[in-house]
């Protein structure tokens, strides 16, 4: 027996899925030699969501496995998905005042003043 992650593939755009079991207990059965080889991740527990609609669903995962290594029992056999439509994201108000040490600070705006002397005259030749 193997734990097997539930995987969910295929959610439509705009979707969120939740699945009530992370995982499967797989029985599994084979020659000695295949079954020593197994590795973590050699055995998947795949949901297929493509074209479900919003709502609880019960889905039989398909499980993956080696060749040479047959499944004999899978539990549970089912796994509830709840798909829902994905929350808006909102954006983050932008804000225009500057916040000193004594509180809100008007945004200053910014003004151009001649300063004596720095304009040079021309002279005419």
């Amino acid at each position: 027996t193997v734990q097997a992650a539930v995987i969910t593939l295929n959610l439509g755009g705009g979707l969120v899925a939740a699945v009530t079991a992370s995982s499967v207990q797989v029985v599994i059965g084979g020659a000695v030699e295949g079954l020593r080889s197994i590795r973590v991740g050699d055995i998947l527990a795949e949901v297929d969501l493509a074209n479900l609609p919003v709502g609880r669903h019960q889905i039989s995962p398909t499980i993956t496995v080696p060749p040479g290594i047959e499944v004999t029992r899978v539990t549970p056999a089912y796994v509830t998905v709840d798909v829902q439509d994905a929350p808006a994201t909102v954006p983050a108000p932008i804000n225009t005042r500057l916040i000193g040490a004594g509180g809100a600070v008007p945004t200053p705006t910014p003004t151009v003043e001649p300063q004596a002397g720095s304009i040079m005259p021309i002279a005419a030749g």
